[in-house]
C-alpha cells in the first residue's frame, strides 16, 4: 500500500494543481475527515468528502489561484502518508500574494485518503505521528495535536 498511497497523494497534488476545482474530490473517500489547523480561519473538522469540497471551495472564493509545490512525500508507515508542500495562493479581491508551508498526514484506506490532518511544518507532523499512532480511522481525530 505504501508506494501505491503516495502515488496516489501525489496525483492529487498534480490533478489540483492543473484544474483548481475541477479536479474534483473524487480522489478522497467519501467518507473523508479533515482537521485544519489551528491557525486556520475555520478549525473545525470536517466529516465527509462533501464538508471537506466545501472548505476548500471556500478558500479557492477568497484565493481563486491557489497552486502547491510538493516538496517531499513519505510512507510513514501504518498507512499514513506525510505530504510536504509549499501553498501559492493569491487573493481574488485583492491581489495578495500568499505563500505558505503545509504538511498533511494522510491515512488511507482502501486506496483513498479516509482522514488527514494539516501542520505548519514536517516535524509537527511526525511528532503527532510518534505521539498518536492512529489505528484504524474514526469519526474521531487519532492524531489531534
Amino acid at each position: 500500500m505504501s508506494k501505491e498511497g503516495v502515488d496516489h497523494v501525489r496525483g492529487i497534488f498534480e490533478e489540483f494543481n492543473r484544474r483548481g476545482l475541477e479536479a474534483g474530490f473524487e480522489g478522497y473517500h467519501p467518507d473523508f475527515v479533515y482537521h485544519p489547523r489551528e491557525d486556520e480561519p475555520d478549525v473545525s473538522v470536517h466529516t465527509g468528502r462533501d464538508s471537506f469540497e466545501g472548505l476548500i471551495r471556500g478558500w479557492y472564493e477568497a484565493f481563486p489561484e491557489i497552486t502547491f509545490d510538493v516538496k517531499e512525500l513519505t510512507d510513514a508507515g501504518e498507512d499514513l502518508v506525510v505530504c510536504s508542500t509549499v501553498l501559492h495562493a493569491r487573493g481574488g479581491a485583492s491581489g495578495v500574494e500568499v505563500n505558505d508551508s503545509y504538511v498533511f498526514v494522510y491515512q488511507m484506506r482502501e486506496g483513498l485518503p479516509i482522514e488527514g490532518w494539516e501542520y505548519r511544518t514536517t516535524d509537527e507532523a511526525l511528532e503527532a505521528i510518534r505521539a498518536h499512532a492512529p489505528g484504524p480511522t474514526t469519526q474521531t481525530s487519532a492524531m489531534s495535536p
